[in-house]
């Protein structure tokens, strides 16, 4: 596994791969997630915050969100 530790990519591998996981992805998953900054602000603050990691959870009906 190849890791790409600035966690950046182009604008064209971002569109070649949200195009592809629209095309492929199961019907409960979603196709974005949305955090204010304020949200992202205050977990970045928290002490000995170092990373911001997301994890995949599923809601009772069986939707995935990113928490």
């Amino acid at each position: 596994m190849t890791t790409n530790s600035t966690h950046e990519i182009s604008l064209p591998t971002a569109i070649d791969m949200t195009t592809r996981y629209r095309a492929n992805r199961p019907s409960n998953f979603p196709i974005c997630e949305t955090f204010g900054i304020d949200a992202i602000d205050k977990l970045l603050a928290t002490d000995g915050c170092a990373f911001l990691r997301i994890y995949y959870g599923m809601k009772e009906n069986n939707e995935v969100d990113a928490i």
